[in-house]
Parts: C-alpha cells; structure tokens; sequence
C-alpha cells in the first residue's frame, strides 16, 4: 500500500497511498505505522489501532527487558489524547516534550516515526515506542513494508517494485539502496499485513494476530479518510494491495470512496504472475490527481535523489 503525507493535501496526519504487503521480511520487524507524518490522503495501507495480540505473542526467544522510564516521560504519556484526528498545537507540543524526554538510544530507534509520522498519529501511539516488543532487529527491517535501511543489500522483492516503476515511468533509474522514507513523507504507508516474520520463513507468523491489527489499520484509514467534505483531503485514499493476503484484507473497502488496486505479490515467486505489468505506479497517480488537482501524485522517482 502506499500511503504518503505534506502541506495542500498532503497532510502531516494521514496516508495518502497504503501499500499492503502481505508479510514482514525480518523475525522482529517493529510495528511500527508510519504515515511519514506528511501529510496526504492519498494511498495507504492502514494505520490502527492494535488488539491484544501484539507481537510480544508472534516473538520469539527471551522476552525484552522492560525500559526504564523517567518522571517526565511517565508524566507525558499520563496525558491523554481526546482525539488522533486533532491537529492543534497540543499534539506537537506533546510530541516534542515526549522526545525531548527520551534517552538517546530511543531517539535514534524512534528517528523515522519521529521525522515521518503525523503529530496526531504519533501522540496517540507514543505509548508503544517504549514497550519492549518495540525493538531492532537484525538491521533490515525498519518500520516501513519492502524498505531497508542504507548500506543493506535491496530485497528481492524491492528490486522487482523498482524494474516496474522503470517500465511505468521512462526516467526512473533503480537507486542503489532500498531506503523508501522518501516515499513515506509524501504519504505513502507501506504496511505489512503481518508485522513479524522468522527470517527466511515466509508466513511463519501468519494467523497469529497481526490480521486483526493491520485490519484495525486500514478500518481507521478507511473511516477517517472516507470523502465527507467536512475536511481537506478527505477524499478517499489509494489502496495498493500486492499478493492474496493483502487483496483479502482490503476485502469491503467502498470503491465508490477509495481506490483499491490489486495485483500478484511482487516476490521473485509471483511477480511474473500479474505483479509484472500491473501498472500500479501510474494508475495511482492518475487517481490522485483525478481526485485531488494537478501535482498531488506520488513522485515515485523520489527515492534516486534520496
């Protein structure tokens, strides 16, 4: 799904573009939503609230320590929020006092949420970036569906998305990374149907929860996002969802309010099996600016000059 943000409609709170993939790539991918805190409604695969079954249930090995937290930080999230669709000035300003309250190694954890992600929608999930399921993994997965971070080879998968947006769009060139933050802060949300997954095992955390939660997601987006008139931007977001699983949870979203494509999961497995040749890239663009003006599309070749 993509599901990027930023100023006219892409707003700093909420997906423009939901990208939903059908399972995380690493063993204890944080879960971590990121409506890169732009600004857009455009596509998006979600961003929820979650239920019990968090990925403490999906983890594996020793349980994490829990993190010592200070007077100020306790006293933060002690405030409540009365709603995640607010965009007064109280949200910045507890999102500001929230990570000036945090330790070092947090800031550095929390660095792509806290550049990204909505202050509203940062606010209202503040409290699970200090739980200790919220933690690294082994350096690829690093809370944004298909990206990794510099420095770490581009998945199989990646380098598929980037073969078909060369062939949608002429003057897009693979970069040499897989770093897609480039894409969050336009609004992009690239969420897995599944947050967890041991490595090299595809699926071995399905059915455990987490489709309870990405399904919380995009009812949140869906709702919050459906066209009313009431709010700028609120007219409906595109919803890209790649392999079985991610066409099955976007199962019931109204068409006549969103824009939900479907294709083959982009995977060395299925890509050539309707991935390949989907047109997605375009088509997205196409309905953003139909819907909402001239520009107000994903600039998808982003990632070369990030």
């Amino acid at each position: 799904m993509v599901s990027p943000i930023q100023t006219s409609i892409k707003r700093a709170l909420s997906p423009e573009v939901t990208v939903v993939d059908q399972e995380a790539i690493t063993e204890t991918k944080k879960p971590r939503l990121s409506s890169a805190g732009a600004d857009k409604d455009k596509v998006n695969v979600g961003n929820v609230t979650t239920r019990s079954t968090t990925a403490a249930s999906a983890s594996v090995g020793p349980k994490p320590t829990e993190p010592t937290i200070s007077a100020s930080l306790r006293a933060n999230l002690s405030v409540p929020v009365a709603s995640t669709s607010a965009t007064s000035g109280d949200t910045t300003a507890l999102k500001k006092e929230f990570v000036d309250a945090l330790p070092d190694d947090l800031k550095q954890l929390l660095e792509m949420e806290i550049e990204t992600m909505g202050d509203d929608w940062f606010v209202a999930l503040r409290g699970e970036f200090i739980k200790p399921y919220f933690k690294e993994d082994d350096g690829q997965a690093h809370g944004l569906a298909f990206s990794v971070r510099k420095g770490v080879r581009t998945p199989p998968s990646l380098r598929n998305i980037y073969k078909e947006i060369g062939e949608e769009i002429g003057e897009f060139k693979a970069p040499a990374h897989g770093h897609l933050t480039s894409w969050a802060r336009q609004g992009v949300l690239l969420l897995n149907t599944c947050l967890t997954v041991r490595a090299h095992e595809a699926a071995s955390h399905s059915k455990k929860g987490w489709e309870t939660f990405t399904t919380v997601v995009l009812k949140t987006i869906v709702d919050r996002l459906a066209p009313t008139g009431a709010e700028q931007g609120a007219k409906g977001v595109v919803f890209l969802a790649w392999g079985a699983p991610a066409g099955k949870l976007c199962t019931g979203i109204s068409e006549k309010s969103h824009h939900v494509l479907r294709s083959a999961h982009p995977s060395p497995l299925a890509a050539s099996r309707g991935f390949f040749g989907n047109g997605h890239f375009v088509k997205c663009n196409e309905w953003l600016e139909e819907t909402y003006g001239a520009g107000q599309g994903i600039d998808w070749t982003s990632v070369m000059r990030d």
